[in-house]
């Protein structure tokens, strides 16, 4: 009963803290875009921690396809991906560094829409810098931002 108990209490712990990640990061990306306003937003200075790539992953993306991508291991994808998107407005991001998953992150599309960069493709952190793009219609909610991804280096488009 009391090894029940330390397990428990290990999982609540464990899922408090990625949930605090992650809302650290969908915090920094919003407070970015407002600061920003047109951009550009840089990925790298929102997610302040070392990564070498991203993967951005649209809204039901199954956790079987993050994981095939990101080369993790049936076994224990369950862990490491421990967020499946369900709905519209759930994505994700997996950052990477040395060829290893560091942070799977879940992001909610109302703090930066993310949809329109490439789904599970690889991106470098210098490369990891997007428009932003007011777009009051969305899903016919509140005003959100679709992220948009610059070309190589953060340079404008043209």
């Amino acid at each position: 009963m009391k090894y029940r108990i330390i397990v428990v209490m290990a999982a609540i712990l464990w899922v408090g803290l990625a949930h605090a990640r992650h809302c650290h990061i969908n915090r920094s990306i919003f407070e970015s875009i407002r600061a920003q306003g047109a951009g550009p937003l840089r990925l790298a200075e929102a997610a302040a921690f070392d990564w070498d790539y991203v993967y951005l992953f649209h809204p039901y993306t199954p956790r079987g396809e993050v994981c095939a991508v990101l080369r993790i291991d049936p076994v224990a994808c369950k862990v490491a991906v421990w967020f499946e998107s369900r709905d519209d407005d759930d994505m994700s991001l997996a950052f990477i560094r040395d060829g290893g998953l560091v942070r799977y992150h879940y992001h909610h599309r109302a703090t930066g829409d993310f949809t329109t960069a490439p789904h599970g493709q690889p991106i470098a952190r210098r490369d990891a810098v997007f428009g932003i793009v007011a777009d009051d219609a969305a899903l016919g909610k509140a005003r959100r931002y679709r992220l948009v991804q610059r070309p190589s280096g953060g340079a404008a488009a043209g």
